[in-house]
């Protein structure tokens, strides 16, 4: 699994920071990707949602049951980016983008929530160390307006079991 993150030198990350780097990301993934159908899924949640990094049984289950109460919009698209309003992003608490295969998710970049200035992009296929490379490398986003982060950065909350 390949983790990184950018965080924003002066503000928090704004709608337009989001699109930009989403779309950065879908076109990198399309790229690495281009027999496969990329389904977009962007999760728009009105309180922190949590992930659990070693359940225990019936734990996953719980979660996901809290976390769908959480949600405020669920947007998907296949074939590109969905489009969502500026008023959605801006009401949300934390903000997930999922890129699928037909085979399940694959990658996703979370914002906002518990640290709003950092973006934080995760790659869960074979292919995460080209997409990270690309993603921080020739389609990084301008340093002088975001930092690299370290990567272990978590926006929401997350229980080490």
């Amino acid at each position: 699994m390949n983790h990184w993150s950018f965080g924003k030198i002066f503000g928090k990350i704004s709608y337009r920071d989001f699109l930009k780097m989403a779309d950065s990301f879908y076109n990198v993934l399309y790229l690495q990707y281009p027999e496969e159908d990329l389904r977009v899924s962007v999760i728009f949640y009105k309180e922190i949602p949590h992930s659990v990094s070693a359940p225990e049984d019936g734990i996953l289950e719980w979660v996901e049951r809290e976390n769908k109460g959480k949600e405020l919009a669920r947007i998907t698209k296949t074939k590109g980016l969905p489009y969502f309003p500026q008023e959605l992003f801006d009401s949300a608490v934390n903000v997930y983008l999922f890129v699928e295969t037909k085979g399940g998710s694959i990658a996703c970049i979370e914002a906002k929530g518990l640290l709003p200035r950092h973006i934080v992009f995760s790659v869960w296929t074979e292919k995460g160390t080209q997409v990270q490379s690309l993603c921080t490398g020739k389609y990084r986003p301008s340093p002088l307006l975001f930092y690299r982060g370290n990567g272990e950065e978590h926006l929401h909350a997350c229980s080490l079991s």
